[in-house]
């Protein structure tokens, strides 16, 4: 499946390819292996470190990546609404994150550049308050360590690297220092 990303208004963010490895109560997953190729926008493209696998959820404006090592263990991106039309998936990037390091750690990023795009995307309000609803949730479920946040998506991210369909598409470039902001 071909996953990409915007911010508001259309503006070409991350996107990449990876393989629709089941559904369940929580969602679609998608993986990945380490040294699947993402590219922001018109960046040059780079090689992603670990394997990864995503969920689409089934209900909620966010996309989880569950990460086999890194900065991140869990990266969260606050979005609109997920649709998937064929084998497309696409989503809204609405600048908010919520992570878990691997000491548990939870943050929320990028508040800064949520304030910033408000005024210059011209979100709307109920965007906005969207936007704040899902993040403040997210950062209560994921600390408390509410499914699919514990083991679930661990679980699934251990099926990356048993399935041979999940192979990595060729491209060079530097490894990036963070999550890939989906």
């Amino acid at each position: 499946m071909r996953y990409e990303s915007t911010k508001w208004g259309g503006h070409p963010h991350w996107h990449f390819d990876a393989v629709l490895m089941g559904t369940d109560d929580y969602g679609r997953w998608l993986g990945a292996p380490a040294g699947t190729c993402l590219q922001r926008g018109g960046e040059p493209p780079v090689r992603w470190p670990c394997d990864f696998a995503v969920l689409l959820p089934a209900t909620g404006n966010w996309v989880a990546s569950f990460n086999a090592s890194g900065k991140y263990e869990l990266y969260i991106d606050v979005t609109g609404p997920v649709t998937v039309e064929g084998n497309t998936v696409r989503a809204d990037d609405l600048d908010l994150d919520v992570v878990r390091l691997p000491t548990g750690e939870v943050r929320l990023l990028d508040e800064d550049e949520f304030a910033a795009h408000q005024l210059s995307y011209g979100y709307p309000p109920a965007v906005i308050a969207q936007a704040r609803a899902t993040a403040d949730w997210l950062m209560r479920a994921v600390t408390a360590g509410i499914e699919p946040f514990a083991t679930v998506g661990a679980g699934w991210l251990r099926k990356v690297g048993e399935r041979p369909d999940v192979g990595a598409s060729p491209a060079s470039g530097p490894k990036p220092d963070r999550g890939i902001g989906r």
